[in-house]
């Protein structure tokens, strides 16, 4: 499955929709207080999701490094976790995703033509999701390839998370890698996973 999950123009929030192609499939509200404990409101298809900053997890100290250094509550029917964990060096960390009883990782990937960010179940790899370097008035957009529903409703939560860390850090999300991954790191990113995916689309 291929979705794009886009920032739109909003006044007051930072806005998201999540789209196939011309068919709208959910969208996101991020509040600019987000980091003071506001809370993201989205959906996707039927299923309506909150991200709420958890202030048992760590004081809102978004510049400060370490462990579960954006940690989240998530919830939904059921009740998980999302949050970044910091390694020994900058390309060490990776987000988590605990969610109904399954533990997802989303590592992040400096290529020489920007960032990507697969997203693994235990060894698996079942999603990919792509920043798009073409920026337009500061509105992010991500490509998210999947192999399924389930895992583009995943990968949808964790670029929401994704997006709200950089816009709250940094602003509009940013293109040019400041590294290029190292030869571990580069192996969890496959580029024929994605030809996969598209390959899927088109047999469909």
């Amino acid at each position: 499955m291929i979705i794009d999950l886009n920032q739109i123009l909003s006044t007051f929030n930072i806005d998201y929709e999540i789209a196939k192609g011309n068919n709208k499939l959910g969208g996101a509200s991020l509040p600019k207080q987000f980091n003071q404990g506001g809370e993201i409101q989205g959906n996707f298809l039927s299923r309506k999701f909150s991200l709420i900053y958890d202030p048992d997890k760590i004081k809102p100290e978004w510049d400060k490094v370490g462990h579960k250094k954006y940690g989240m509550l998530f919830e939904e029917e059921s009740l998980g976790v999302i949050y970044q964990k910091t390694g020994f060096t900058s390309q060490s960390g990776y987000f988590v995703l605990k969610y109904d009883g399954v533990k997802y990782k989303m590592y992040r990937v400096g290529l020489e033509t920007g960032y990507v960010y697969p997203i693994y179940e235990g060894s698996k790899l079942v999603a990919c999701i792509v920043a798009d370097k073409s920026i337009f008035n500061d509105l992010n957009l991500y490509h998210i390839y999947a192999l399924n529903k389930s895992y583009s409703y995943i990968s949808s939560v964790f670029g929401l998370y994704l997006d709200a860390c950089i816009q709250l850090k940094y602003g509009p999300l940013i293109t040019s890698p400041n590294y290029i991954a190292g030869k571990s790191l580069r192996k969890k990113y496959d580029p024929a996973f994605i030809e996969k995916i598209k390959d899927m689309e088109n047999k469909a």
